[in-house]
């Protein structure tokens, strides 16, 4: 429902507010809440066309001011083709035109009345009045979720919306009446026959079309002035979506006698055989012309086309990876599951076809074992679908590495026209009690003996879940060309086709084949944790007690902003004010939860100070942090031997607990901390020769 996307305030009312459009010209102006995708974001009427998103104009939310926008020019009577779509669905569209320039829209002026539109794009008739005047008049279309739109121009009728303001300019009407109702009668891969209803007398028409998006030109595009009702255009691209602009051509030379053109009619051409090289990673899901399947087996060929366990998921569950790849949970039983690709042309071969396969416990990277009766299969098919051979079989005895194995099939001996393949897999009729899943990524369809090529899929950069973690980055790679089985060679000595947790630095990956051919990778960097530093000016109480200290971090670099802030004190600022004289300490993370803390102390009757900081600590080792049970343990080594003075700290920044260490260089020690509240704490280590100390934090 809606109240899911944004928490709606009950109390909020319809408002108008006034436009002042010169010092004697005043409309109103609707308010609306626009921000999940309500409104229009495409707007056209005959050659005019506008894509818009969520405005807030003269400070008013869900309101767009297009009356600078030239090119809506219209004839009276004449009727147009509108297109209009929104970002959400149940919208209701109205257009009014101010016809008598009274700065108000009436009831009556209203051309278009509560259309339904939603994100898909909608094309409708849209008549002018009969009589209008030659001139400009303010268009006014207004956008409503769930609720007529028509009955107040100036009340959006709903807190859900948008609004948007138009000049239109009312020309002669043409003596060659323009056609309407586009309509895609026939398409292919390859063609397209389009006919529309022409009104008037015109006998012969103009086409101009291109990519969807392109800009016309206002000529017919080569070959396409004066053709017939219906027309097919030929030539195009399978699985590519075209605009076509079509207007009547009376005088039959493309100049004297020629009506407006129409707004752009938009269709997309069927899947057709693909001549390879063919690749597909799914990094955006299911490619182009690939379909799943969620029953058939090997005799009946895939059924229930549209409905399948197959997902966008990460390879291998692979961790920080959660895309980019196909994959499927199996357990249970009598489930089977298909992906099949699109036709391929084979007749110029020979060819190979390759990709990557995993295979893991669910919702986990470890390795497992098939069921007794679960199979999995890579098929090949030269007559539709109709018959499958088997390519690659997988089944309880033949399992695949969990981290994922790049697989290569010769294809000489298919060359068909139409080929396609498929995964199917299959859990059988025995429940197991099992719980796994499949991952199929970077599938290809080359050159026999293309040669062999490495390609870094993905670097996973670290990231630090949780305060005190390191965690290290992953190099996620796949392998085309040569011949299967491939070995690896990571400069660092690791064997795997990936590297994961790589330590920061520089890398290369050589990858040989089962012929002995060899690739030696480019120079891959590895990222490391990034380290933050903080910087900071503080203002120092001027009396004691007084309490008008300051902190202010005036910059971090390193890690990826924005930044977070917690203080000892519970504020989650850049910058906190009311201090004592005392120590305040802050633990800042980035956009990927890797942090830094660091400790700053108030004086008071002082100038602005810094951070006093010991020198004297070489190993501080605090775990677990969080002490989700309150233990902590503490290992801590300094450069000599030394008397030490630890103060366990609250956020308020009080003392609740104080030890003391005398003439010693190592610390192993348990703090519990399991009688007080939860939060964040500091430990300050305090040198008792100098009065230099370090904090670090620690969340109970």
């Amino acid at each position: 429902m809606k109240q899911n996307l944004l928490i709606k305030l009950s109390s909020l009312l319809s408002f108008c507010l006034i436009l002042s459009l010169s010092s004697t010209s005043q409309y109103c102006i609707p308010d609306a809440n626009c921000t999940v995708g309500d409104g229009v974001v495409e707007f056209g009427i005959g050659p005019f066309y506008n894509t818009s998103g969520c405005g807030s104009d003269a400070g008013t939310p869900g309101y767009s001011d297009f009356t600078s926008l030239t090119g809506l020019s219209l004839a009276p009577g004449v009727t147009y083709d509108g297109s209009f779509r929104s970002d959400f669905g149940s919208q209701q569209f109205s257009i009014w035109i101010d016809s008598d320039n009274s700065e108000s829209f009436e009831t009556s002026e209203l051309i278009l009345t509560d259309l339904a539109v939603g994100t898909d794009l909608v094309i409708a008739p849209v008549t002018l009045p009969v009589g209008l005047a030659l001139g400009d008049y303010r268009l006014r279309i207004m956008a409503t979720y769930a609720n007529p739109s028509s009955p107040n121009a100036c009340d959006v009728n709903s807190t859900w919306g948008e609004t948007e303001d138009y000049i239109v300019t009312i020309i002669e009407p043409p003596t060659c009446i323009n056609v309407s109702a586009l309509n895609l009668d026939a398409v292919s891969a390859t063609t397209a026959t389009i006919s529309w209803t022409d009104p008037g007398t015109a006998t012969v028409w103009d086409i101009e079309f291109g990519p969807m998006g392109f800009t016309p030109t206002g000529e017919p595009s080569p070959g396409m002035d004066n053709v017939s009702n219906p027309f097919t255009i030929e030539d195009l691209s399978p699985v590519t979506e075209y605009d076509v602009y079509i207007r009547a051509d009376c005088g039959e030379d493309n100049v004297t006698d020629v009506s407006v053109w129409t707004s752009p009619f938009t269709f997309v051409t069927a899947c057709g055989a693909v001549i390879p090289d063919y690749y597909e990673d799914f990094t955006d899901g299911l490619g182009n012309c690939w379909e799943t399947y969620g029953s058939g087996d090997l005799t009946t060929g895939p059924l229930d086309d549209g409905f399948s366990n197959w997902f966008d998921n990460g390879f291998a569950n692979l961790p920080g990876v959660f895309s980019g790849s196909q994959g499927i949970f199996m357990f249970g039983s009598n489930v089977n599951n298909w992906i099949v690709s699109p036709d391929f042309d084979l007749t110029a071969g020979p060819y190979q076809t390759e990709f990557d396969l995993a295979m893991t416990a669910g919702g986990f990277g470890q390795e497992l074992t098939l069921g007794s009766d679960d199979e999995f299969f890579f098929l090949i098919s030269t007559d539709f679908g109709l018959s499958w051979d088997t390519l690659g079989y997988w089944n309880e005895d033949e399992g695949v590495d969990p981290l994922g194995e790049h697989f290569a099939y010769d294809l000489s001996e298919y060359t068909g026209e139409f080929v396609r393949f498929a995964y199917y897999t299959t859990n059988g009729v025995n429940d197991d009690f099992m719980f796994y899943q499949v991952f199929v990524d970077n599938f290809r369809v080359q050159g026999l003996g293309a040669p062999l090529e490495v390609n870094i899929d993905l670097i996973v950069e670290p990231n630090c879940f949780q305060f005190g973690g390191n965690p290290l980055a992953d190099v996620i790679i796949s392998v085309s060309g040569g011949t299967a089985p491939y070995t690896f060679e990571w400069s660092d000595g690791t064997e795997t086709e990936d590297l994961l947790d790589a330590e920061p630095g520089i890398v290369t990956v050589t990858v040989t084949d089962s012929e002995g051919q060899t690739f030696t990778s480019d120079e891959i960097v590895v990222p490391g944790t990034p380290v933050l530093t903080i910087e900071a000016m503080i203002t120092d109480e001027t009396i004691d007690g007084l309490a008008d200290g300051s902190i202010e971090i005036t910059n971090v670099e390193g890690g990826s902003p924005p930044y977070n802030y917690i203080w000892n004190n519970g504020a989650t600022t850049g910058s906190i004010d009311g201090l004592i004289d005392a120590f305040w300490c802050v633990f800042v993370t980035d956009a990927n939860n890797c942090g830094t803390d660091t400790c700053l102390e108030v004086l008071q009757g002082m100038p602005p100070s810094g951070l006093l900081e010991s020198e004297n600590i070489l190993v501080m080792d605090i775990f677990p942090n969080p002490a989700l049970d309150g233990i902590v343990n503490i290992q801590a080594e300094f450069d000599r031997n030394l008397d030490w003075q630890l103060d366990i700290v609250d956020a308020m920044g009080r003392v609740i607990s104080t030890r003391r260490y005398t003439n010693v260089h190592l610390i192993r020690e348990v703090i519990d901390l399991s009688e007080v509240s939860n939060g964040l704490y500091s430990l300050r280590f305090i040198e008792q020769e100098t009065g230099s100390s370090r904090s670090y934090l620690i969340m109970r």
